[in-house]
């Protein structure tokens, strides 16, 4: 069932067995998880099906370093369905290494390994539409080389690592109709939790949460809660829902909700120009399903524990600006989008602070697009079926014949408790106090991209694959850049890490938060490490491990 909150007097209290808070990808994948069994459940949802600009004035925060962190609404979606709607649709489990502690890595380690995720992780596929369990390309594509570029993997560097991509999945458009006929199932839009309530006679025990709709206020009781609202937002309502017996917030009595902000740093560096493009095998390929999948460069485990380095990877695409040499293609494509991009905005003052930020890029592409548009019209065409179809092509790669390639990496951003969410003396318009970010990278995290690529050029080189371009002070200089004017791509982790003890974490192994009885968190807010991966594909992984549990609780 889906309720509009509206038609709710004020002033009620709802009782239900399990009260979700949060509708994204976490949220979603656990309603229906709980689909058909003894539990009466609300799914609570911060939005309607579409966002409004009231509701993303909710998500509005502070950056007290100019370029330290996009606008905090600017990659969150408050809305039913949350940032799938806009989920670019990359899916890659987490790595053997990452659940391990690495002596060389401070604050490593998760207090689960990987094989307790494997299950999950196949539904976790099934749900995002992303295709088997299966990430070897050795094994998906047996009829092709296993390498990108033939003789460059050995000890240290490997290609036959997949990432696969759904379709990509909005979870409120495909689930809605199951959500709405679910008879255990209550979905309630445009309901705003404004603090999370610890009971007067248990304080370790959540008794309700109370919520508001416009003017409405109300309050939902449960047996258990779980808090499924994003990594800024799960420490943001944990901080804000202080008491007498939780003076400093929810599972906050050592300080760490919040802290050990995490994200991914990633960019475009090295120019590559491969001798052999006839047996480049860089672009997107389908499996068998007909699933897009892509292969990237992985740098052991081996190498990392020999480098004491993060997890991180590479793949060949253009410069991450779009810019370079001419690509007509994909010029065309990169206006359209931007056109697209600015008539979406609600009103003339954000179409023009829109177009001051990419006015120069834009510019550039759209002469491109003018001057070169017609000469390739049949493949936009061709490419438009592709992107159009309900598996769409997940991005423009250059062509093979491209006169260089650019080196991308997405690389792990080590666990620093100094990087942080902290609460403001602003409040929203529903009086929950505005969050304020400060997020911290080390030398540990600019060794690791630096590392990886002396790693990479240096067996390009050795093995006279063609032409690299590398040079350490510029690189540096240039993650240094990209850290003074950070983009998270919404990849918000760790501010509620998992730890065994309370000391180290705020939630335990089953992501219960330390010292109260009845309150969950799911999402990438519990990683205690973030890895090289997007993190939906283990957002969900995580969510079905948690409703799981609960359901064996009884």
């Amino acid at each position: 069932m889906i309720i509009d909150p509206t038609k709710i007097e004020s002033d009620r209290e709802l009782d239900f067995d399990i009260c979700i808070i949060g509708s994204g990808a976490a949220g979603i994948s656990m309603a229906l998880d709980f689909i058909d069994t003894k539990f009466k459940v609300a799914l609570i949802t911060g939005g309607n099906e579409k966002e409004t600009s009231v509701n993303k004035d909710l998500y509005k925060g502070f950056v007290p370093v100019e370029g330290n962190h996009e606008a905090l609404e600017e990659n969150r979606r408050r809305q039913f369905g949350g940032s799938t709607a806009v989920w670019g649709g990359r899916c890659v489990p987490f790595d053997a290494i990452d659940f391990e502690y690495r002596p060389w890595l401070p604050n490593s380690g998760w207090p689960i390994i990987e094989d307790e995720l494997k299950l999950h992780i196949s539904k976790a596929l099934d749900l995002c539409d992303a295709g088997d369990f299966n990430f070897d390309a050795r094994k998906v594509f047996t009829n092709t080389q296993s390498e990108i570029i033939e003789t460059l993997d050995n000890e240290d560097i490997y290609s036959w690592p997949l990432e696969r991509y759904s379709t990509p999945t909005r979870f409120a458009t495909k689930f809605k109709k199951t959500l709405k006929e679910a008879k255990n199932i209550t979905v309630f839009l445009n309901t705003h939790v404004t603090k999370i309530n610890v009971s007067d006679k248990n304080p370790s025990k959540i008794d309700r949460v109370f919520t508001i709709t416009g003017k409405k206020k109300n309050a939902f009781k449960a047996k258990h809660f779980i808090l499924a609202t994003g990594g800024i937002e799960n420490a943001r309502l944990l901080l804000a829902s202080r008491s007498i017996t939780q003076p400093n917030g929810l599972g906050n009595n050592y300080d760490n909700v919040g802290r050990y902000y995490m994200c991914h740093l990633k960019g475009t560096f090295s120019k590559v120009i491969p001798r052999d493009r006839q047996n480049l095998l860089y672009t997107f390929e389908r499996d068998a399903n007909g699933v897009y999948c892509r292969r990237r460069w992985w740098i052991s485990p081996e190498a990392q524990l020999k480098n004491e380095i993060g997890n991180i990877i590479f793949f060949l695409d253009r410069p991450l600006d779009g810019l370079g040499e001419k690509d007509p293609v994909f010029s065309v494509f990169y206006t359209a989008k931007m056109f697209r991009e600015l008539l979406k905005q609600k009103s003339p003052k954000l179409i023009v602070k829109k177009l001051k930020s990419v006015k120069s890029i834009l510019l550039l592409h759209f002469k491109t697009s003018i001057k070169y548009g017609v000469m390739v019209l049949p493949e936009i065409i061709k490419l438009l079926k592709i992107r159009l179809n309900r598996r769409r092509l997940p991005e423009i790669l250059p062509p093979k014949n491209a006169k260089s390639f650019h080196l991308y990496f997405q690389s792990e951003h080590l666990p620093n408790r100094e990087s942080r969410i902290r609460l403001s003396a602003e409040k929203d318009a529903n009086g929950v106090p505005r969050p304020s970010v400060s997020i911290k990278f080390t030398e540990q995290d600019v060794d690791t991209i630096v590392k990886a690529h002396k790693i990479f050029v240096d067996r390009f080189k050795e093995m006279n694959l063609g032409q690299i371009y590398f040079d350490e002070e510029a690189l540096r200089n240039y993650i240094n850049d990209r850290i003074k004017n950070f983009d998270s791509a919404a990849h918000h982790l760790g501010t509620t890490r998992m730890a065994n003890n309370p000391e180290d974490g705020v939630v335990d192994a089953n992501c219960k938060v330390h010292g109260l009885t009845n309150i969950y968190i799911a999402g990438s807010s519990v990683f205690p490490t973030g890895s090289h991966a997007n993190p939906t594909l283990m957002i969900v992984a995580l969510a079905l491990r948690l409703s799981n549990h609960i359901k064996n609780l009884g």
